[in-house]
């Protein structure tokens, strides 16, 4: 685990196209989601967020070094918002989610936050899984995707 650099921008954006498209696109193939992929996992996306003192991006790699995950959050006053960055796994089941949510959390506490958020698509039912199975609520808050149009939900709880 390690906080990403500049250089991994290429990869960060090709892991999340692959891991959403592959989570979203079986309910919402078509122009819709390819639009919501191009503006939400191109490379600008990571380039916004890597290196800028509010957000916190970090990732996984295997034992040859690729990357296999990425997490992070943005800090808003005391809560990190898990949703301004996402988590994305090339492989489920492995703990390396689990790993990424747990360093999310913890470098959120370290630095004074004492509240975390992530959304979830009301279509991604082992994400909403993932996180309720570690303490987070629905706030009864949430949103229609612009582009796609799938409800997300907000989840929070205490760190």
């Amino acid at each position: 685990m390690r906080q990403a650099t500049r250089d991994d921008i290429p990869a960060l954006a090709a892991l999340k196209r692959e891991v959403a498209a592959a989570a979203y696109g079986a309910g919402h193939a078509g122009p819709a989601l390819d639009a919501w992929l191009e503006g939400h996992c191109g490379e600008s996306y990571f380039a916004y967020r890597v290196g800028r003192k509010d957000y916190h991006v970090f990732v996984a790699c295997d034992e040859q070094g690729e990357i296999v995950g990425v997490s992070g959050y943005r800090r808003r006053g005391d809560r990190a918002d898990g949703s301004s960055v996402g988590l994305y796994v090339r492989e489920s089941g492995r703990g390396v989610g689990s790993a990424l949510h747990a360093a999310r959390e913890a470098h959120a506490r370290s630095i004074g936050c004492t509240r975390a958020r992530v959304a979830c698509w009301r279509t991604n039912e082992r994400a909403r899984e993932f996180v309720q199975a570690r303490g987070y609520r629905p706030t009864g808050v949430g949103y229609r995707e612009q582009t796609t149009g799938v409800r997300v939900d907000q989840f929070e709880r205490d760190l």
